[in-house]
This record gives structure tokens, C-alpha cells and sequence, in this order.
């Protein structure tokens, strides 16, 4: 990813597909869901190469409802 994306990866809406309807709400809802939960979402990317996501919930945490 370049810098651009990676300053709106988590933007609701945003997205690096053309001509799609319903696009850029994944990462957000994602993150809001992460947060809700006490934990964190981080990445790291080499552009054009590749994107690792990292999703860290505490154990701890007791039910969803």
C-alpha cells in the first residue's frame, strides 16, 4: 500500500476499488468492532509486495453480546 491508502485504510468509504457500490466499509466496521472489544489493530506493508494485518484482543475480556 502507499502512503495515501495507508493514511485511509480506515476510513469508512474509503477504498482502492474502481467502479464498486458498496466498497470501503470493511476495514472500518473492523477497527470499531476491535476497539469495542479493548484491543487494537495494526499493520505493516512493503508497497506493491505485501500487507500483514495484526489483531490483538485481550483474554480476559468475557462475552460479546
Amino acid at each position: 500500500m502507499n502512503s495515501e491508502v495507508t493514511e485511509r485504510i480506515f476510513q469508512d468509504g474509503f477504498t482502492t476499488k474502481s467502479h464498486q457500490t458498496n466498497s470501503g466499509i470493511g476495514l472500518g466496521l473492523v477497527q470499531e468492532a476491535i476497539d469495542g472489544l479493548g484491543g487494537y489493530i495494526t499493520f505493516s506493508t512493503k508497497e506493491g509486495e505485501y500487507t500483514i494485518f495484526t489483531i490483538a484482543l485481550p483474554k480476559n475480556r468475557g462475552v460479546i453480546s
